[in-house]
């Protein structure tokens, strides 16, 4: 296991191809140095701009144990991919390829007219505490790859239409059959300007066969630079044409998005065993271009569009102890093809700009289960027009507004005790938002009253 050191020209000591790689004499492009180290080793990038098309690409290495590519301590590397046309993998930032045991932790990728970084078949892998800015497609894309985790990422920029004039994907984009994912504790912000019914600039994605994927304490804030009111969503599933299942999203905040939250088949794919709880939603669907077809969490229509076929169908769909504020609608289903279970408990949707619950004509209203929801009655959040609460990611601290209960609540009580389930801990929503355990009677939405970390503790921090 070694450890060794990359440096542009600029940097003291400056890098040479020609050194050792030591931090005395490190080596100078990225490429000469992902060729000269093996399984176990650290590599430090130092800080520095790497451009002109150098990028950090790794093909079909047979790594046994985890490869780490790293900031040097208190240093910033960059990897710019400015004047690179080509839209293709040339393009990305991080470019990894059938190489499992690689983890990227602390760099900046930017201005990719492709991905960020972008990983294919890539097992036992980590992305963490990266800066993604300026992509055309994803900041990051995950597929094809198993126990792989995205964590602490900040991206910014994603799906970057202003810049590129077309863009697509989603900003976090986990798809490809993927097993065992974990995405927590990113945050994505500079929502995309494509147009409202172009694809791509969503939140985060997780679709096409991917399974066992957890999704948690993010915050995606689709809040635009051009200030129009943003209609992408936030954070979805969509199975596509291939089975998806055991997906889990819980402890995350979605922001200005066309929905919050989304489960959907769009093709032929079947969907089910889908966990939503613990979530906050606000401000989501109120953009004028979408009419009432928004909110904050939803089994939407998108079907049959363009000639595709009908959608997939969806089952063992559940949203619980999730909190909607301020957005279009609190619960809409547009799809008609649904099997119970399709659950909704222990939400509170407060302050909608057009209700509580939308169904479709033709929705098979008897497949849901709907108990236990509160949409009017008092719920003495803490002020969301001016209180905020304080997430701390490892780049800087975030405000969102803060829906925690007061003590004259109707929610408290209000919500029926729900098990963790089969696959618990992760729909053990006997825990809130701040992993405070719920009381014998569960008070509905994301928090119980009473809960709070102890003051300066990080409520959203790598743990």
């Amino acid at each position: 296991m070694g450890t060794y050191y990359v440096a542009t020209a600029g940097s003291s000591p400056p890098g040479s191809d020609a050194n050792a790689g030591t931090i005395a004499a490190p080596w100078l492009t990225l490429a000469y140095a992902v060729a000269h180290i093996t399984s176990g080793d650290t590599l430090y990038l130092r800080g520095g701009t790497w451009s002109g098309g150098e990028q950090l690409r790794i093909f079909y290495r047979g790594f046994t144990s985890l490869v780490t590519i790293k900031a040097y301590t208190g240093e910033t590397p960059i990897i710019d991919m400015e004047g690179v046309v080509n839209s293709d993998y040339s393009a990305c930032s991080i470019y990894v390829i059938g190489t499992d045991y690689v983890r990227f932790e602390g760099l900046t990728c930017r201005n990719s007219a492709h991905c960020g970084i972008y990983f294919v078949g890539a097992d036992n892998s980590a992305i963490v505490n990266n800066i993604i800015e300026h992509s055309l497609y994803s900041n990051i894309h995950v597929g094809l790859s198993q126990n792989v985790t995205v964590t602490g990422n900040r991206c910014r920029w994603p799906c970057d239409y202003a810049k590129y004039g077309t863009a697509s994907e989603e900003p976090i984009s986990i798809t490809a059959s993927c097993v065992n994912v974990e995405v927590a504790y990113n945050y994505m912000t500079h929502g995309s300007t494509m147009a409202a019914e172009v694809s791509g600039g969503e939140g985060i994605n997780v679709k096409e066969g991917c399974s066992y994927i957890y999704v948690h304490h993010n915050v995606v804030d689709q809040t635009r630079d051009d200030a129009v009111t943003p209609y992408k969503y936030c954070f979805g599933v969509d199975a596509w044409d291939v089975e998806t299942h055991h997906i889990y999203f819980y402890d995350n905040v979605a922001i200005n998005g066309r929905y919050g939250y989304i489960v959907e088949a769009e093709k032929t794919g079947a969907c089910h065993d889908v966990w939503v709880y613990n979530n906050v939603a606000y401000n989501c669907g109120l953009s004028s271009e979408i009419g009432t077809y928004g909110g904050g969490y939803a089994i939407p229509g998108w079907d049959s569009d363009g000639g595709e076929p009908s959608p997939g169908p969806k089952t063992n769909i559940y949203f619980y102890n999730n909190t909607c504020y301020n957005c279009r609608w609190g619960f809409q289903i547009w799809n008609s093809n649904i099997t119970a279970p399709i659950v909704c408990r222990n939400n509170i949707f407060a302050n909608n700009v057009s209700g509580e619950v939308d169904y479709a004509v033709g929705v098979p209203t008897e497949e849901i289960t709907y108990s236990n929801n509160l949409a009017s009655g008092t719920f003495d959040f803490d002020d969301p027009t001016s209180a905020s609460l304080s997430l701390t990611f490892p780049f800087g601290t975030v405000s969102v507004n803060d829906y925690h209960i007061g003590a004259s609540s109707d929610a408290i009580g209000a919500g029926a005790v729900v098990s963790g389930g089969a696959s618990s801990p992760y729909t053990d929503v006997t825990v809130d938002f701040d992993d405070v355990a719920r009381g014998a009677a569960f008070d509905a939405g994301a928090y119980e009253y009473g809960s709070a970390l102890p003051v300066g503790t990080p409520v959203l921090s790598i743990r």
